[in-house]
């Protein structure tokens, strides 16, 4: 029994060191804590910080830069495109879609002046069409003129040779009526000439 609360005792008191190894812990860290800030405050505050940033920012401006170098130099040699390419390739396609955005806004107006052409095309071709069977239909009238002047001139044609045929056949009735009286008339000479019987001299003789 006794050989047990000894060793509780040594048990707890190992403890209790323990607890005031961590309380001590504490305790210094919350009193170093001031200090540390203020001295560190100080550093940040002064000048050999400000230098010592400069330094640290130009050694990795340094490094960036040859390390850049050095990634264009495997990419130029090397099949794997780099940024600048994509960059490049980016640049001509945006240009791509501009111009093809450019052409399909001309293509659109062209077509649209295509197409009103094409209306006023068709609009003329009507108005056109209407002169024409205007013009055809005064053809036609003319023609209808024309072929009645045709007969009326044909009827007064056929009609003069009428008349120079009555004239020649009373012509031919004047010379054939001349000749009857001059053979009337040669017949009457002929008689005049022609002895007549001496009636007086017989009745003389009687």
């Amino acid at each position: 029994m006794a050989a047990d609360g000894q060793d509780r005792k040594e048990n707890e008191d190992k403890q209790r060191q323990i607890l005031d190894f961590a309380e001590a812990w504490k305790k210094m860290y919350f009193e170093t804590e001031t200090t540390l800030a203020k001295a560190i405050d100080d550093y940040v505050a002064s000048d050999s910080f400000t230098s010592f940033l400069e330094k640290m920012g130009a050694e990795y401006l340094s490094l960036y830069k040859t390390s850049n170098q050095n990634m264009e130099r495997f990419f130029a040699n090397s099949p794997v495109p780099s940024k600048k390419d994509v960059a490049r390739v980016a640049e001509l396609v945006i240009n791509i879609e501009e111009k093809v955005d450019t052409l399909d806004v001309e293509v659109s107006a062209g077509l649209n002046s295509v197409a009103s052409s094409m209306m006023k095309l068709i609009e003329f071709q009507g108005v056109l069409k209407d002169e024409m069977i205007a013009l055809r239909q005064e053809v036609q009238s003319l023609q209808k003129q024309l072929k009645a002047m045709q007969t009326t001139a044909g009827a007064a044609g056929t009609e003069k040779p009428v008349r120079s045929r009555s004239r020649k056949t009373t012509g031919e009735d004047a010379a054939t009526a001349g000749e009857k009286e001059d053979t009337n008339g040669s017949a009457v000479t002929a008689a005049d000439k022609a002895p007549r019987p001496r009636t007086r001299k017989k009745k003389e003789d009687q």
